[in-house]
């Protein structure tokens, strides 16, 4: 019996993320094992690709299995895997995806009485989807058959996303809305960076050139895209390399600027790691007499200060502390900068676990610590301080209801409205071609 290594690797990588581990952290290791960049990048789009479109897969085990749909976590890793590689990814022979299928399930007690079961259930699934006509959008829906009635549902096994998430934006965003977020969450994403100050876009652009480095202009006047697909070791090296580059998704480029419209002062960065909208601010408030980046967990505070160091912004004091207990003043600061920890519902294409890990009772729960985040970082604010608040979220229980919470029982924080008259902004995901986030300005009277 002999299985591939990466797809190995890649079924131990989704049991263990079934099982609740850390996909990055888990990915990463297993990556170390592969000696080949190719087989590197083939184990991510396998891990990966099988998880973002799960629910998808499961509904095509039960629409062809012919008897009930397996239970067996291994067994249904393994036919997710496979259902990937036959309808998910060009590039792979079937006979071959369907012979590692069989392999996958000798290579356990659990799972080597399936192997019937399994052959039949993909070989199936192939025959309908080579008959099937149109582009792979059209044959996967012909492979679907029905699914139900009910909008929320059908959207959630076609763009493989929780229906109760779906039920949420189709209330608030209607339907035309909705399924664009859905959509854009599925697509692939390029690596977008952000140009420090001190150098322009265009002399950006022609230092990568130089290097070898194929990149465009982005959206924004200081936003580079570029061109491929680097792994985490060569995307590492090429930031090393040009110090004046930070990753950072175009909508939040966007958003970090917005924020920062018109502030000046000392500043605090409440939630700062892993540091791209700490670099905006050493860069932005290159004036300020006391400036501070602070994270809780010791790992994300590690790689906090490698940022910083990278970009060399060694002015920036960086502290392991949490901002519900910081250990500054009362009253000390110019600018603090919350961008808090939330769902995520609006970069979910760059966590495809994430979707699935999700609870509706977590929104109220995130909400109550951002409440939290935000009247301590009030009380950090010197009178005409402002407050910029942030997530990666779309839903109000994070963003609109917690905003209106710190304005109603502080008393003293209040809207800072832009030229537009604008204090709290949303960016749909694909909007600006990058992801859904959420900003606010307000600023301490008195």
């Amino acid at each position: 019996m002999n299985v591939t290594p990466v797809r190995l690797l890649a079924l131990d990588v989704l049991q263990a993320v079934t099982s609740g581990d850390d996909l990055d952290r888990i990915l990463d290791r297993a990556r170390g094992q592969l000696p080949e960049a190719r087989d590197r990048s083939l184990l991510a789009e396998l891990v990966k690709g099988t998880l973002q479109w799960q629910a998808l897969y499961d509904h095509l085990i039960k629409q062809f299995s012919r008897r009930r749909s397996p239970r067996e976590i291994r067994l249904v890793n393994i036919l997710r895997l496979s259902l990937h590689q036959l309808v998910g990814l060009d590039g792979i022979p079937a006979y071959a995806a369907i012979h590692e299928a069989g392999q996958l399930c000798r290579s356990h007690a659990s799972t080597r009485r399936f192997v019937p079961f399994v052959n039949g259930l993909l070989q199936s699934v192939q025959r309908s989807f080579q008959t099937a006509a149109g582009d792979r959008r059209e044959r996967l829906a012909a492979l679907l058959g029905d699914t139900g009635a009910d909008p929320a549902e059908a959207l959630a096994v076609r763009e493989s996303l929780p229906a109760w998430l779906i039920r949420r934006w189709l209330a608030r965003w209607g339907e035309e809305a909705t399924v664009a977020i859905c959509r854009f969450q599925n697509e692939p994403f390029p690596v977008t960076c952000h140009v420090l100050p001190g150098v322009s876009q265009q002399v950006a652009l022609d230092l990568m050139a130089e290097a070898g480095h194929e990149c465009s202009a982005g959206r924004g006047p200081r936003s580079l895209v570029l061109t491929g697909k680097p792994d985490q070791t060569e995307l590492t090296r090429l930031l090393e390399d040009f110090p004046f580059l930070i990753v950072q998704d175009e909508s939040v480029q966007d958003a970090t600027g917005w924020l920062l419209r018109g502030v000046s002062g000392t500043w605090l960065d409440m939630c700062a790691a892993p540091g791209g909208k700490t670099a905006h601010l050493a860069c932005g408030l290159p004036e300020a007499t006391c400036a501070v980046a602070m994270d809780t967990r010791p790992g994300r505070v590690q790689l906090l200060c490698q940022t910083l160091k990278r970009i060399e912004q060694v002015r920036v004091n960086v502290l392991l502390a949490d901002g519900k207990r910081p250990p500054l003043g009362r009253n000390s600061l110019d600018v603090v900068l919350l961008d808090g920890p939330c769902s995520g519902t609006g970069v979910l294409r760059h966590h495809p676990d994430g979707r699935w890990r999700l609870e509706p009772g977590d929104l109220q729960g995130h909400g109550r610590d951002l409440v939290a985040l935000g009247l301590s970082a009030g009380e950090l604010l010197r009178p005409g301080g402002y407050l910029l608040y942030a997530t990666c979220s779309l839903e109000a229980e994070e963003n609109e209801d917690v905003v209106a919470e710190l304005i109603a029982r502080t008393g003293d924080l209040q809207p800072a409205a832009d030229e537009d008259g604008r204090w709290q902004r949303v960016w749909l995901p694909g909007q600006l071609g990058g992801d859904g986030f959420f900003a606010a300005r307000l600023r301490k009277m008195g």
